[in-house]
């Protein structure tokens, strides 16, 4: 039978092009929430792999290289035809987990350390019973934030694959890996970060003009984000608190599926399971 099969030669190109369809073939359904369906994604490639361990010396407190690098495997290993960025941070999250445990492994160590100690235990993980704790738990639903005088509307949702993708491109792409040095450097970077989270929940904003009593609507999503930053700074404290209340709960949610505990030595330690270059890396 052997004998019978034709032998074939070609060049880098073809045997790429060949090997990415014998790749296709070897796609996984992934679970989709916001499309409520499963779709196909091909393993990651060595070459991606490689792609995100150049990641993992990127700033801790942005994570932006990991951002894009990861935002570019997830549309390259979508076999269907689908825009990846009308995705939210959930699908992405689901994905991530799938895509770690088809290609690398299901297993992962995460480590507990008791603070100024040395103890420590290692607890080993299932990343697919992860993905299915968190397509059973978080369920995080769009609202509208109303004030008492009916001036603001504002319309709060989880951010897209394509919210994270363009705040990371226009705030911080140019920014070099931040060093904390002091405490107050620490409390004004991690300031600055969670008012840029708040501005990727606000989709959109209604005001009702005082003057004329129309009401004029602002389409965040189509927006710089310096911009904004620049309305948000104007949105009175109390609608900025409860967009604060809904953001931290969808948050609690995830926290359902990525905070993990441990007792040791009668203290209890929290560890979360961090979704950065490393957790594509580790075996």
């Amino acid at each position: 039978m052997a004998e019978n099969m034709e032998k074939q030669t070609g060049n880098i190109e073809d045997i790429l092009k060949i090997m990415n369809r014998a790749n296709e073939t070897f796609a996984y359904e992934i679970f989709i929430p916001s499309l409520k369906r499963p779709m196909p994604f091909r393993e990651i490639s060595t070459g991606q792999q490689k792609r995100l361990l150049k990641a993992v010396i990127d700033s801790p407190v942005y994570n932006t290289e990991f951002i894009f690098i990861l935002h570019q495997i997830i549309k390259e290993n979508c076999v269907e035809n689908v825009d990846i960025d009308t995705l939210t941070i959930l699908d992405k999250l689901i994905i991530a987990l799938m895509l770690r445990s088809i290609s690398i492994s299901d297993n992962l160590d995460l480590e507990f350390v008791v603070p100024n100690s040395e103890q420590k235990i290692v607890r080993r993980l299932q990343i697919k019973d992860i993905a299915d704790l968190a397509l059973a738990k978080i369920h995080v639903e769009p609202i509208v934030i109303k004030d008492e005088s009916d001036t603001y509307e504002i319309f709060c949702d989880l951010p897209t694959i394509l919210d994270e993708y363009n705040l990371e491109i226009q705030l911080r792409k140019n920014v070099e890996t931040i060093e904390i040095k002091n405490e107050q450097q620490l409390r004004d970077t991690v300031g600055e970060v969670f008012t840029n989270e708040i501005v990727k929940y606000i989709k959109q904003v209604n005001i009702k003009n005082k003057v004329d009593g129309k009401i004029y609507e602002f389409n965040l999503k189509t927006m710089l984000f310096k911009d904004r930053l620049a309305i948000l700074g104007h949105i009175p404290a109390k609608i900025n608190n409860k967009i604060i209340e809904y953001i931290n709960g969808a948050k609690q949610q995830f926290d359902q599926v990525l905070l993990f505990k441990e007792i040791i030595d009668g203290k209890t330690i929290e560890q979360r399971l961090k979704i950065d270059a490393g957790f594509f890396t580790a075996s």
